[in-house]
């Protein structure tokens, strides 16, 4: 992944899950809620990460900024909590 943009991500600019010889270079992410770039469970080996921005990550909990742009329900997950209630209702 080289030379990109990614601006307003509802989640993450780049994640690495599960793979090997990978090269993230020279993006810059801006405005994306949680982590920029991520390598999601630890046995990733033999990537790099090159000359990335990250510019203003957003926490979940601060989902407001971007209410004005877009609706919450484009991500679910995010603005509310799941009610595990509703699933064992149903058994």
């Amino acid at each position: 992944m080289h030379g990109n943009a990614i601006v307003d991500s509802f989640t993450r600019a780049a994640v690495v899950h599960e793979t090997r010889f990978v090269v993230i270079s020279e993006n810059v992410a801006h405005r994306s809620i949680g982590h920029m770039f991520y390598i999601q469970n630890g046995d990733e080996t033999m990537n790099a990460f090159v000359n990335n921005l990250a510019v203003e990550a957003i926490s979940g909990t601060d989902f407001g900024v971007f209410q004005s742009k877009l609706s919450p329900s484009l991500a679910p997950g995010i603005h509310e909590a799941f009610d595990c209630t509703k699933v064992s209702e149903g058994m």
